[in-house]
């Protein structure tokens, strides 16, 4: 019988070695399957109710504390309204600008 050849094998450079590991398209591939895999269906099914209820009363409780319009007789819903024009953070970062 003749003696078993021992079979050679090439390995790839370190540097592209590391660069295969690290390659960040690997992870959002991974992240990609993850999200659109059957299982997570299930999750969204089930906390989905409760998200949108817990999220809904934070924003009314925001909404109730937030202090409302001074000055106004009621909630005028279709008329003008003229006593400030724009948003808050609006006219001040566009004031903070002008100095």
């Amino acid at each position: 019988m003749a003696p078993a050849r021992v079979r050679l094998v090439r390995k790839e450079p370190l540097m592209t070695r590391l660069k295969n590991y690290l390659n960040p398209w690997d992870f959002l591939l991974w992240a990609s399957e993850e999200l659109n895999s059957n299982d997570l269906e299930d999750v969204y099914k089930q906390w989905s109710i409760p998200i949108a209820i817990l999220l809904n009363s934070i924003f009314m409780i925001a909404r109730a504390n937030s202090g409302g319009e001074r000055g106004s007789s009621g909630d005028d819903v279709f008329g003008d309204y003229h006593e400030r024009r724009g948003s808050g953070w609006l006219v001040w970062f566009v004031s903070a600008q002008m100095i």
